[in-house]
C-alpha cells in the first residue's frame, strides 16, 4: 500500500494499493476472473454498433 505517495491535480492526496499474482498462480487466477465477469460480458456483435468501433 502506498499511501499519500503523490499529489494529485486537485491538490489532495493519492493512495495506491498495489496487487500482484505469482506466475504459477496466474492461470487459476484469471479462471476465477473470467468466470466472475462473465455475466457482465458484451457480445462481439455488439460492437460493431458502437461509436468507438468506427
Amino acid at each position: 500500500m502506498l499511501c499519500a505517495h503523490r499529489n494529485p491535480p486537485d491538490g489532495g492526496r493519492s493512495n495506491t494499493a498495489v496487487f500482484s499474482i505469482p506466475a504459477e498462480e496466474w492461470p487459476r487466477a484469471r479462471d476465477g476472473l473470467e468466470n466472475r465477469l462473465a455475466p457482465f460480458a458484451i457480445p462481439d456483435s455488439y460492437a460493431v454498433h458502437t461509436f468507438a468501433a468506427r
